[in-house]
């Protein structure tokens, strides 16, 4: 490989990475008032076992995901308040099963197999006095009964599932305003 491939090879590569490190490392947004941190992925209980393609993949869901928290949460918190939150463990909906060497990876979504996350947060107002803080354990047992207009979106259960919370959040947010 000749040396100015080799460097835009090289380039790509690290510009595809480049959010993977940002997460993972929990570089933040200076300017948001909401932090989201993601815990060691490589323990979180769905990706401890993967190798591969699933590890990647999954891994890139919660990550996803922190990024999607993370906006969704600064949309819905009022101006003055902060909100602080650390993803512990994430279970997303479903499981990869043993396929044919033939056949991608595929997740199969199953009741059997409910989404669940492990998170600490920390509410506070713009003068640092919190609000609200603790440990939650979110895990939805009927994800498949419920109507779902996002059926695209590969995370729609956790997304509904933290949107939920994020309600909880917020209304606890306006009984201290």
């Amino acid at each position: 490989m000749n040396r100015m491939y080799r460097g835009i090879f090289v380039m790509a590569l690290a510009t595809a990475w480049l959010p993977l490190a940002i997460a993972q490392d929990g570089i933040i947004d200076a300017t948001s008032r909401v932090d989201v941190d993601v815990a060691d992925i490589g323990q979180m209980r769905e990706v401890k076992h993967q190798h591969g393609t699933r590890k990647l993949d999954t891994t890139r869901s919660i990550q996803a995901l922190a990024s999607w928290l993370q906006s969704e949460a600064e949309r819905r918190l009022p101006a003055d308040q902060r909100l602080h939150i650390t993803l512990r463990d994430v279970d997303l909906a479903g499981e990869y099963e043993p396929t044919s060497s033939l056949m991608n990876d595929i997740r199969v979504i199953k009741d059997i197999y409910p989404p669940r996350i492990e998170l600490d947060y920390r509410l506070t107002d713009a003068a640092g006095t919190v609000l609200s803080e603790g440990d939650a354990t979110l895990r939805d047992i009927g994800f498949l009964q419920k109507s779902d207009t996002k059926i695209n979106d590969p995370l729609r259960f956790e997304k509904r599932m933290l949107g939920n919370w994020l309600r909880g959040i917020a209304h606890t947010s306006d009984e201290h305003s």
